[in-house]
């Protein structure tokens, strides 16, 4: 799969999967996670893992983070996606354990609505 500019609002208006994506300091040693901040959305196509898209997604939402919020930037490094599906709580993301090899058709639509001012949304199919 590649990312392309979708103007699209498909995946999302469909009845797909789509949750909150946010974007936090993950827990360091003694030093605990730091608070979440809110970056986007992210749809996945029916049928699909959620869990799976938010990883997949997980470079757009942590570059994103550290372009919108400058206390990110200084720990990029040290960054972890969460996505908050049910209620407020907000888990973490970790890199799913199975070994599909197909690409999600998935879409992330940032919190501030573009990622550059030449892509709108990026999608991934």
């Amino acid at each position: 799969g590649r990312w392309y500019e979708s103007g699209s609002e498909e995946l999302r208006t469909k009845g797909n999967t789509n949750v909150k994506v946010f974007a936090r300091v993950r827990n360091q040693g003694d030093t605990p996670a730091g608070r979440w901040y809110e970056s986007g959305e992210v749809a996945a196509a029916d049928g699909q893992s959620i869990e799976e898209a938010v990883w997949n997604s997980k470079r757009y939402i942590l570059e994103y983070s550290t372009w919108q919020f400058p206390a990110l930037l200084a720990q990029k490094k040290n960054l972890e996606p969460g996505l908050c599906a049910y209620g407020d709580t907000i888990v973490a993301v970790t890199k799913p354990s199975s070994n599909n090899q197909e690409q999600p058709e998935i879409a992330f639509y940032p919190w501030g609505g573009a990622l550059k001012k030449t892509n709108p949304r990026m999608t991934k199919g």
